[in-house]
């Protein structure tokens, strides 16, 4: 058997190493752990920044969308108020001098913002983009219909 003095000396010696390994390996694990944690807490923040700036992206492309729809729906209300007004002014012309009135859209701001859009190979419209015609009878209605066929085009309505 074992001298009972050996075996103290062993157990106190085997004792004093485990405490000694359990002292020097619980920083480590514990640094181990906490790295660990920080590793994911540092992935986490970086979806969920990404996610962020996705949303955001989304949230301005929506708005950027809206304000162009508002943005043509003004410039469409403006063409219309300004065929109008410029077809009132021309009825109004005539009755004043009894002739046929030389008032031609070209130039006006409302018309050229208009022009771009407008269909060439219509007769009537074609006339006042390029050969600068006045305004006639019809002038109106043929740019109330352009205005429409825009309108749709645009999905306004």
């Amino acid at each position: 058997m074992i001298d009972p003095v050996w075996a103290g000396v062993v157990g106190t010696a085997v004792g004093g190493v485990v405490g000694s390994a359990t002292s020097l390996l619980s920083p480590l694990i514990l640094w181990k752990t906490e790295k660990k944690r920080l590793v994911l807490q540092h992935e986490n923040e970086v979806a969920l920044t990404g996610q962020k700036h996705e949303q955001e992206l989304e949230r301005l492309a929506e708005e950027a969308k809206q304000a162009d729809l508002e943005h043509r729906r003004s410039l469409v209300s403006q063409w219309r108020d300004s065929v109008r007004e410029t077809s009132d002014e021309w009825v109004r012309a005539r009755e004043e001098t009894e002739t046929w009135p030389d008032l031609s859209p070209v130039g006006r701001t409302w018309f050229e913002s208009l022009k771009p859009h407008l269909n060439r190979e219509d007769a009537e419209i074609k006339s006042l983009v390029e050969f600068g015609h006045s305004w006639g009878p019809l002038t109106a209605g043929v740019l109330f219909d352009e205005i429409a066929r825009i309108e749709h085009e645009w999905r306004l309505i």
